[in-house]
């Protein structure tokens, strides 16, 4: 191959080679042109993406030069977060936006440029207005156009702010409320509660004087039932307010907020408060399922104090704990109401059967309702033929049983239980013309109404189904014991009648005939004594003081039968004084024996009494003794009453089947009292009667 041929083929290649490289750098330089196109094009999408981004953020951004701290640029929310245009923020710098905080806005950038980013929540903004935004601001470095800046998002936290305080607030004041309740259900006595309400009340709302006014419904009035902060004087000094000076307010729930009580001159109790220094007052009702039961009163004695709307939200949440504090107080206000009713109850039972005369038993009763039922008027009516009468109180009147509450319930036999009387139509007011509940409840014996027993109250609702079981439950009782008074009452009479045509028997068949018999043997003396016959007259005249000396012995006995024997100083001294009235005036020797320590009951010392008078008397009369021996033996478990004497004596047997000497009295006496009897006794040899009664 020449030369020439080689030197050809060798230039082709250095050609293909150039024209390869040259097509090379052609195809990239298209490709990059290409890919210069297509950033074209996508640039403003991108663009526009980012900006829309940056546009739709819920946090202002802020592109500051480091440098100059000039606001470089802002997203809308910036704008619309401080209040300037988009052209005003440019023209800032960052100093204009945190004028007061540029030492803690250096050394925040600082940490950011050292660190790369940073955080902090202890700056906040100026708006334009002027006001300060408290924010939370994210700040990092960016290179932008050789310059490095700060892209900081800044966050509005007011209303993340403002429900913190409101989540501290309601954290502070459900503590507050919890403290609040914690001391109210502390106290169950209802005047304690009241006291502690108040007290609350001005700690919580941070007030000086709080003051708690209940509802009386029957006058439409508010009175003062318990004050905090201010003088004893101003309780009994104010005025009840009339409800319709608070109806006149619109507030639901009755929830008032005066804030100068100086702008109202006609207000109740306006001097008052001027006096003592109130210049504000907020309130809140009580409520009990819709019923009103009184008001709460903040008083405010600063006059820079004003009352807000927390303030009476407050207020109304510690009138709603002070009404249910209110309702368990009055609840165990009821339940130890009810608890010293039946300790009343029970204890008129066990005493009640004690008396025995009918006035004095109703008097008992109405005293006993009194206390259970307190304050209410009570009264007592027995029915007496076809009309009921009026024992207590007094004056005695008597009342038509087909009028009124009383005499339906006399009628029907049957109780009634009226919250408001006046609305009744079988309601007769009488001369009380403020009663306004009444409960009535029969007297029933056998099933036969003897009585009514009535209470009534000022107070509409007074009483309840408890109140009626309670004094149906007295009424029963009471019932049973006028019933037994009265019998005590009839057998008395009668007993009286039989002793009085016993003691008609005993001076005819003892004293009459004495005396008969005396004016026979002086009439036959003075005939004697005309004929001379001065021995046979002696002989009558000796006969005839003897009769005298026995009808003088029966005359004592009688007398000292017609006196009460008197228990009160003990049965060992009415035994004492009948053998000194009797026995030793009557000539007869006695001795009294008295031994032992013990007490025994008033009805056990009575029939011993008896049982004693009779053995004496017999002893007296018929056995004619003339010495008697009483043992009386007392011990705390049993006493023992030994009468002997040396009388005549008589077969117990035979006497016991007759009934005579009074022994069937005496044996049915020791039966009475749990007792047992033992006669002994023989025709010439004496009597001994002893009883013994156990005591426990």
């Amino acid at each position: 191959m020449s030369a020439s041929t080689t030197k050809r083929r060798t230039n082709n290649k250095q050609q293909n080679a150039e024209i390869h490289s040259l097509r090379t750098q052609v195809a990239t330089q298209q490709e990059e042109i290409a890919h210069q196109q297509a950033v074209t094009v996508m640039l403003p999408i991108q663009e526009a993406r980012y900006r829309k981004i940056i546009e739709a953020s819920n946090d202002a951004i802020f592109l500051i030069d480091s440098e100059s701290n000039q606001i470089l640029d802002v997203n809308p929310i910036a704008c619309q977060m401080l209040g300037y245009t988009h052209a005003e923020l440019l023209a800032l710098t960052i100093s204009a936006i945190h004028p007061d905080e540029m030492l803690k806005l250096t050394q925040f950038a600082q940490t950011v440029f050292v660190q790369g980013k940073g955080w902090t929540n202890e700056l906040s903004c100026r708006t334009k207005t002027g006001s300060l935004l408290p924010a939370e601001i994210s700040a990092s470095v960016v290179e932008l156009e050789g310059r490095r800046c700060l892209l900081a998002f800044v966050r509005d936290t007011t209303e993340r702010k403002r429900t913190e305080a409101l989540i501290r607030q309601e954290a502070a004041r459900a503590d507050a409320l919890a403290r609040v309740a914690a001391r109210f259900n502390a106290h169950l006595e209802l005047n304690g509660v009241l006291q502690v309400i108040c007290e609350e009340t001005t700690n919580a709302l941070v007030v000086e004087a709080a003051v708690l006014l209940f509802f009386n419904e029957k006058e439409q009035l508010f009175y003062p039932a318990a004050t905090h902060g201010l003088p004893p004087g101003f309780k009994a000094r104010y005025i009840p307010n009339p409800r319709s000076v608070y109806d006149q307010h619109p507030q639901q729930g009755l929830q008032i907020i005066v804030p100068n009580l100086r702008a109202l001159p006609n207000l109740v109790n306006g001097k008052l408060f001027e006096e003592y220094g109130v210049h504000a007052i907020a309130l809140a009702s009580l409520n009990r399922e819709d019923h009103l039961l009184g008001v709460l009163c903040a008083y405010a004695l600063d006059p820079t104090h004003t009352f807000n709307e927390d303030d009476i939200n407050l207020l109304r949440s510690l009138a709603d704990l002070a009404a249910q504090a209110v309702r368990n107080a009055t609840l165990y206000q009821i339940e130890q109401r009810r608890a010293a009713q039946f300790k009343t109850l029970s204890e008129v039972g066990r005493h009640i059967t004690s008396f025995l005369d009918v006035a004095e038993l109703i008097g008992q009763i109405a005293q006993s309702v009194q206390r259970i039922f307190t304050p209410s008027q009570v009264s007592i009516l027995l029915l007496e033929e076809d009309e009921l009468v009026l024992v207590d109180p007094p004056p005695r009147l008597s009342l038509p049983c087909d009028q009124g509450i009383v005499g339906w319930v006399a009628r029907q036999g049957e109780s009634m239980l009226v919250g408001n009387a006046t609305q009744d139509e079988r309601f007769v007011a009488g001369a009380h013309t403020d009663i306004r509940s009444e409960l009535a409840v029969p007297m029933k014996v056998q099933n036969r109404v003897i009585g009514v027993l009535d209470v009534t109250s000022e107070t509409t609702n007074a009483y309840d189904e408890m109140d009626l079981i309670m004094l149906q439950s007295l009424a029963d009782q009471a019932a049973v014991a006028v019933e037994n008074a009265r019998l005590y009452e009839q057998t008395r009479r009668l007993a009286v009648l039989e002793e009085r045509q016993r003691l008609a028997r005993e001076l005819h068949d003892s004293v009459t005939q004495a005396l008969y018999g005396m004016t026979l043997y002086t009439a036959a003396t003075s005939d004697l004594l005309v004929a001379g016959d001065i021995t046979t007259a002696a002989n009558h005249v000796q006969v005839t003081q003897e009769t005298a000396q026995l009808a003088l012995r029966e005359m004592r006995l009688l007398i000292f039968q017609l006196r009460s024997p008197t228990l009160s100083e003990g049965l060992a001294a009415a035994l004492q004084e009948r053998l000194e009235s009797v026995e030793q005036r009557s000539g007869v020797k006695t001795e009294f024996r008295c031994s032992g320590i013990g007490c025994a009951d008033i009805q056990i010392d009575e029939e011993l009494y008896r049982i004693a008078q009779e053995s004496l008397n017999n002893a007296l009369k018929h056995a004619h003794a003339q010495n008697v021996i009483v043992d009386l033996h007392q011990e705390p478990a049993y006493i023992r009453l030994e009468i002997c004497d040396d009388g005549n004596g008589f077969e117990p047997d035979s006497v016991i089947r007759s009934g005579g000497m009074g022994l069937r009295g005496m044996r049915e006496r020791v039966a009475q009292i749990g007792g047992d009897l033992a006669i002994h006794s023989h025709p010439g040899s004496g009597t001994t009667i002893r009883v013994e009664v156990r005591l426990v």
